[in-house]
Order: C-alpha cells, then structure tokens, then sequence
C-alpha cells in the first residue's frame, strides 16, 4: 500500500511509520521505508532525517544512523545531535557518543538538559560512572556560573570534589 500511494506520503507519513519501525524494532520494513524515501527522491529533511537515524539506533544499526546523521551535514540541529549521542549510547558505542558531545560545541550548538540527560544516563548505563559524574560537575558548574554571574577567577574558590 506505501509503495502505491508514495508520491502521496509526505514528511509526516513517513516520520509516522519511521517512528512505528523503531518503536518495533522492525528493521527490515524501516530499510523498505528508506529505499522508498530514495526512490521517490525524497529529499532528506531535519524531520525524515531525524526519524531513519533513531530507527537505525533502535535497530541496533547504529553505523547507518551516523551515516544518515553524516548525511544532515547543513541541516542538523541539537535534536539530530542528540538523537545520534542518544543512538550511540543506546548501542554501547559510548567513547563515539562522547566524541560527538564534544564536536556539539564546535558546530556552535549548546547542549540542552536533553543532552546532558543522555549523556549521564547513557554513561551510566554503560557502567562508567565516572565519567557519568564529570559531566553532571561540569553542568553543575556550568549552572552555577551562569546563575551567579560568575567569572572563571573565580572557579578555584570552590571545593573540588
């Protein structure tokens, strides 16, 4: 029936059944639905784009999720950043998922509570606490800079932890 009606099916119809794929794990009809997504020559918005690359992670393909996030290159935004960290964490890759938390910043974007949130969850998950620690100091810090209006001379009058 998708295959009949594609020229039809627009971002949302496809986002849709993107998200019914992952939420399933159903791999094979997701990669169905990508094809189909390159045969009518669909171009590949933050949306659809967004939507193959958390169906690859959810798949276990996370390999295909970077290469649709490679693909985004001029459209990306912190949503696709976090849902490629998100996909790496979710697929053990988690030195690749902290590798892209870093390049967030160079790409000039922010990382939201979101992102910090899957960053901390993830490491966790993965079993480095640690790490996952770290991170959470250095919002904190971040925060707490930010709040009071403070300057980096001032970062050594707190306790180190």
């Amino acid at each position: 029936m998708m295959q009949r009606s594609a020229h039809d099916a627009n971002t949302v119809t496809f986002v849709l059944v993107l998200s019914a794929c992952s939420g399933n794990k159903n791999f094979k009809f997701g990669l169905q639905v990508h094809g189909l997504l390159v045969k009518v020559d669909l171009v590949l918005d933050l949306l659809v784009g967004t939507a193959l690359l958390d169906m690859y992670s959810k798949c276990g393909y996370w390999h295909q999720a970077y290469d649709v996030f490679k693909e985004l290159r001029e459209i990306r935004s912190l949503i696709t950043w976090n849902s490629v960290i998100s996909g790496m964490m979710l697929n053990g890759k988690s030195e690749s998922a902290i590798g892209l938390f870093m390049m967030l910043e160079s790409n000039r974007l922010k990382p939201d509570s979101a992102t910090w949130n899957i960053m901390i969850n993830g490491l966790l998950n993965v079993g480095k606490p640690d790490e996952a620690f770290l991170i959470f100091k250095n919002k904190l810090f971040e925060n707490i800079f930010k709040y009071y209006n403070l300057t980096f001379q001032s970062k050594p009058c707190f306790i180190n932890f």
